[in-house]
């Protein structure tokens, strides 16, 4: 009820990013689009990370519902996947302008926290065959084979011997990232002195490619990487 009745979405809602969702799906859509951002406003809200349980919550909650403006139906897991990767362009226009407008209520809690930015990079996993710990076992037990009997180290082998992407999703490169060797798609976030997000770019194909120097920083290595 909180949300309900101090946000409304529609202000911040770009015309084109209208235009393209009813194009998309036309005079047979069941959901609106101010339903489905209002459903993934409150799913992080909420703290669910699985579509499947937020779904769940959706069915047995009505306020929750009523919210989102599903007041008929509540849409699968297909639904919300398309609508995530059919319009990624448009949210992540839509999170940007969110944050240009938000921007003076931070600087009128406290300015320096405001004026402070952070900078990390981390990395989303894809369901890829070589996150599978097997994947990567075998490539390493190869490389323990393969090694001079005075050669003690066997990772350098090891990483040499790895693809650099992903056989299915090229942007998914093998970092070190999170805790651990991973093939992710990377990124770079940009936070304020209140630890919350204010800028994020995916450093995939289609950026690289506009940023040229880029493509000669990579070695190789996936610890310097």
């Amino acid at each position: 009820s909180i949300l309900k009745h101090n946000f409304d979405i529609k202000p911040f809602l770009s015309f084109e990013f209208s235009s393209a969702y009813y194009a998309y799906y036309g005079s047979k859509r069941k959901f609106s689009l101010v339903s489905m951002i209002n459903a993934f406003i409150l799913k992080n809200v909420a703290g669910y990370s699985s579509l499947s349980k937020f779904i769940n919550f959706l069915y047995m909650c009505k306020e929750a519902r009523e919210f989102c403006g599903f007041y008929s139906d509540v849409p699968n897991i297909l639904q919300f996947s398309r609508f995530k990767t059919s319009f990624a362009s448009h949210i992540q226009e839509l999170f940007m302008t969110l944050s240009i407008k938000s921007e003076h209520i931070f600087h009128d809690i406290d300015h320096n926290l405001a004026s402070s930015l952070i900078l990390d990079s981390s990395g989303i996993l894809p369901y890829v065959k070589e996150n599978n710990q097997r994947f990567l076992h075998s490539h390493l037990q190869r490389a323990k084979n393969s090694r001079k009997d005075n050669d003690h180290n066997v990772f350098p082998s090891f990483f040499s011997k790895l693809p650099k992407f992903a056989d299915s999703q090229k942007d998914a490169r093998f970092f070190y990232i999170n805790g651990s060797f991973n093939y992710a798609f990377k990124f770079v976030l940009l936070t304020n002195g209140f630890g919350v997000p204010r800028f994020v770019q995916f450093i995939d194909k289609e950026f690289t490619s506009k940023h040229d120097s880029l493509n000669h920083c990579f070695s190789g290595n996936p610890l310097k990487d």
